[in-house]
């Protein structure tokens, strides 16, 4: 099962392939203007819908360079050198999904300067794309990290996530303002967490 609702995913992947085309190795941006939006649990439940429903490898890569709570061992590396000088974890299966695998970006400088220039890097790109059908990248807040708008104009598609009833329409507008300058692919925007003040069942009649 999808932890958003299935027809939300299904709309999501179809809207995908319609305006960036599948190819091997294709790579989605997931990011969001503000913390708290919902972003990692989107793009899980998009990379898991791909795998399930595309029969594909789906590499989720979570870009907060955050350090690990354990060390983790090399398992199933995307090449040998960038457990060594690369800013990637090992590639590990993820626990409960079929063909979905998880790596981290992880840092030496508290700003994350290292990675930035690493991502700018034809060569990261290729390290990621090639192993993989998909690459799901859950990329920080804009708004406590440069790193989302650097990785957009190299990415297939980017993805924008806005929380209904907290993002602010002026901030979502700058930050599409500011991807589109980069020339990203933006093909949509999710409003996630939308609630609903009408009972489901009523709803559903509307």
């Amino acid at each position: 099962m999808f932890d958003h609702s299935r027809g939300q995913v299904l709309h999501m992947l179809q809207v995908m392939n319609a305006r960036a085309p599948a190819r091997p190795g294709r790579t989605v941006v997931f990011l969001a203007p503000g913390p708290a939006a919902g972003t990692t649990s989107l793009a899980w439940a998009y990379a898991r819908a791909a795998a399930e429903l595309k029969s594909a490898r789906v590499l989720v890569l979570d870009a907060s360079c955050t350090p690990p709570a354990t060390p983790l061992t090399p398992e199933t590396p995307i090449v040998a050198d960038a457990l060594v000088a690369g800013p990637c974890l090992a590639v590990k299966p993820s626990n409960g999904a079929m063909n979905v695998y998880t790596s981290r970006l992880i840092s030496e400088d508290q700003q994350g300067r290292d990675v930035l220039v690493t991502v700018s890097s034809p060569a990261f790109w290729r390290e990621i794309r090639t192993p993989f059908d998909e690459v799901v990248i859950d990329c920080p807040a804009a708004s406590r990290s440069p790193l989302g708008l650097a990785m957009a104009p190299h990415a297939d598609a980017v993805v924008l996530v806005v929380e209904a009833d907290r993002t602010r329409a002026p901030v979502a507008e700058k930050l599409l303002r500011e991807l589109r300058a980069t020339d990203a692919n933006v093909v949509g925007a999710v409003l996630n967490r939308r609630r609903h003040y009408v009972p489901a069942r009523i709803y559903d009649r509307l």
